[in-house]
């Protein structure tokens, strides 16, 4: 007798259009279609539990034990939920992580600046020519490459700093001391770089969708 194991029940973060932000309990494997079972609220303001399916992108682990993931959403659902508003999930949003390489400039940093390797609203990655001293407070110029921002400057605290090779370093940063305006900008950068993302994945299935109704047409034949 064969026994199947039910589908992970996992908790909406958030929802915007198709793409969707959940946790889990259970390590779900990137890059694969998934069934699931998402907790939702109604809005009735009770919690259901809805059969759907995730294409995973991406994942991050939490402090709790749990893991944050970024997917499609492949199902319709049958109602739009609630939106879900706590803390621990506000800090989430903000910490999603986006690969983003940009002008990052710098009288505190060496050769004055470096570039980023990727960006979230809490802070980025930094690739410098020589190592930045860890606990430093450095004033940062960020060249967004958009329009509508063009320059965001930032205060942040050096976490940790590691030789990335022979001439190079990476260093993590934590921004800190936020105007309402800086933040602002950097909420705005993160909304850009979610639409980016998913157009990226609209064009990469637009690019391939060719050659799948190639390889169905060839498998009939």
């Amino acid at each position: 007798m064969l026994f199947f194991s039910a589908p992970p029940v996992v908790d909406l973060v958030d929802l915007k259009q198709n793409q969707v932000v959940f946790t889990s309990k259970k390590p779900l494997r990137v890059g694969r279609d998934t069934p699931v079972r998402l907790s939702l609220q109604a809005p009735e303001g009770d919690s259901q539990v809805i059969n759907s399916r995730i294409f995973v992108q991406q994942a991050r682990p939490l402090a709790d034990g749990q893991v944050a993931y970024v997917g499609t959403l492949q199902t319709e659902l049958p109602f739009q939920p609630l939106p879900v508003n706590n803390g621990d999930c506000e800090s989430l949003r903000r910490g999603a992580r986006y690969e983003l390489s940009l002008r990052v400039m710098s009288p505190d940093l060496p050769d004055f600046g470096g570039v980023s390797v990727d960006f979230s609203q809490t802070g980025l990655q930094l690739e410098t020519r020589s190592a930045v001293r860890t606990g430093d407070i450095v004033r940062l110029t960020l060249d967004t490459n958009v329009e509508e921002l063009e320059y965001i400057t930032v205060s942040a605290r050096v976490a940790w700093c590691r030789p990335e090779s022979r001439k190079s370093h990476r260093s993590g940063l934590e921004f800190r001391d936020l105007s309402p305006e800086t933040r602002a900008q950097l909420e705005e950068l993160g909304r850009y770089l979610r639409a980016r993302e998913s157009a990226n994945l609209t064009q990469l299935v637009l690019e391939h969708a060719d050659r799948y109704l190639l390889g169905q047409a060839n498998a009939a034949e």
